[in-house]
Parts: structure tokens; C-alpha cells; sequence
């Protein structure tokens, strides 16, 4: 997953070149459904993925909150690469920020102790 990350931030102005910005960020607003579906979506994944592998599937603590927390959040960002492919689509930072403090607030509601 690391090795995921790093590429895609190496490589992120061929994802979203730099010129493509400014129109962005007019279409992208900080609030809106979008903004909520993505939040919602992150924080329901987090708690239901932790309580699948650890109460469903008796897995350690931290394998489930390992696979939770990053297999969410890999999806965000699959989720930004696949908009990111239609026409006219592009890829949403604000989008995963929503989706990190989806995981967030879900890594303290269902995980934290």
C-alpha cells in the first residue's frame, strides 16, 4: 500500500495536471451530498469491516483495525481514480478528506478503547 501511495503521489500531475486545477476546484464544493455520501461511506466501512474480521471472524485487533482502516481508505482513493476516468471527472481531494475523517471519526466510535 505504501508503495501504491508513493507512486501515486509521484505521479499525481499526470492524474490531475496542474492547469485542470482551477476549474476543479469551481466544480468541487467543500459541502454538499458528494461530500456527505463520502464521509457516511467511509465511517459505515470502517465499522462494519472491523466488526466482520474481529467479532465475525475472530482476528486479532490489529489485523482488523489494520485491514480496516487501510482497506478503506485504498478504496477512497480507487473510488477518486475511477471518477477520475470518466469524461469529464476528476480526481477529488476534497473528496478524501471527507473519506479521512469518515475513517476517523468511525477509528474512534467502533475501534478506539
Amino acid at each position: 500500500m505504501i508503495l501504491f501511495l508513493s507512486f501515486f503521489f509521484l505521479y499525481s500531475d499526470t492524474i490531475c495536471p496542474p492547469d485542470s486545477l482551477s476549474q476543479i476546484t469551481l466544480q468541487d464544493k467543500w459541502f454538499g451530498e458528494d461530500k456527505f455520501w463520502h464521509f457516511g461511506m467511509s465511517l459505515a466501512l470502517v465499522g462494519s469491516s472491523y466488526h466482520l474480521l474481529k467479532c465475525r471472524l475472530k482476528e486479532e485487533k490489529s489485523i482488523a483495525t489494520s485491514f480496516s482502516l487501510g482497506g478503506t481508505f485504498s478504496l477512497g482513493i480507487l473510488k477518486e481514480l475511477w471518477d477520475r476516468k470518466k469524461p469529464k471527472g476528476y480526481f477529488s481531494y476534497r473528496d478524501l478528506l471527507y473519506n479521512l475523517l469518515g475513517i476517523g471519526i468511525g477509528y474512534f466510535l467502533f475501534i478506539y478503547d
